[in-house]
């Protein structure tokens, strides 16, 4: 696993947890040849921006057309450009986090229950106690 991120704090945080991260950007040429992302067998591009993801897309699969790759969109028109670049999954998270909300307001106003919808309130505050946890972590190793 290669963790690319133009965060410095970020890649110290892996590293320093004996992780292989590369300070830099998508779209550097040099990190996907240092990175040999050419070889991976999936890809995770978390950036929410699709112009430097499409290029390393293309190269990755020109180089190795069975590489999986999951992308984040933040527009319509970038997820549907990821998916022509040949993207197996693409995610756009205020969609999906929108979809989630009115499902839980359907939810409410169908059963009345507010009991049901509360337990996902517990789930979701245990996890983000959790990544503040983490954030303060980050933070300190600076």
């Amino acid at each position: 696993m290669v963790i690319v991120d133009s965060d410095s704090e970020v890649v110290s945080y892996h590293i320093g947890n004996g992780m292989n991260a590369i300070y830099g950007s998508v779209d550097n040429r040099e990190i996907w040849h240092k990175g040999h992302i050419d070889k991976a067998k999936v890809i995770v591009l978390a950036i929410p921006f699709a112009k430097p993801s499409l290029s390393l897309i293309k190269f990755v699969k020109a180089k190795n057309p069975s590489i999986v790759v999951f992308a984040r969109a933040h527009r319509f028109r970038d997820a549907l450009a990821l998916y022509e670049a040949g993207v197996d999954y693409v995610v756009m998270p205020q969609v999906v986090g929108s979809n989630l909300f009115v499902r839980k307001v359907a939810q409410f106003l169908e059963m009345g229950n507010i009991e049901e919808i509360s337990n996902y309130k517990r789930e979701f505050t245990e996890y983000l106690r959790e990544k503040v946890v983490e954030e303060e972590m980050l933070k300190k190793s600076f």
